[in-house]
């Protein structure tokens, strides 16, 4: 949800590519998604075999709330090892990810916040 988010709207293919994995297993997801009624579905105007992904008003209030959470826990980490040491945690994990091949999904690599 955080990378669609990003995205603003995507194919489920792109989400697909951008997690890298295969593309029943992302329909597989993005059903149970829908069913909850985070996101909706629809076909895509320009492409029609393809569908496109978009929050719902539910699903972005679940993420302003996850987006809360994830801003406490990174509190809770600056004042458990220092701000410093925890500016360096986040930097490193994410030169740990990058050099395991992966990535933020949604996001260009030059975008990534440390």
């Amino acid at each position: 949800m955080d990378a669609l988010c990003r995205m603003g709207e995507a194919s489920q293919i792109r989400l697909a590519d951008e997690f890298g994995l295969t593309a029943a297993s992302m329909s597989t997801m993005t059903t149970r998604l829908v069913k909850a009624g985070l996101i909706e579905k629809r076909v895509d105007k320009l492409e029609l075999r393809s569908n496109v992904l978009t929050l719902t008003p539910r699903g972005k209030k679940l993420l302003k709330a996850i987006y809360r959470e994830w801003n406490a826990l990174d509190g809770e980490i600056s004042n458990a090892i220092g701000s410093n040491n925890s500016e360096r945690l986040g930097y490193l994990t994410h030169n740990l990810r990058d050099a395991l091949g992966g990535k933020t999904p949604g996001r260009k690599s030059a975008d990534v916040r440390v």
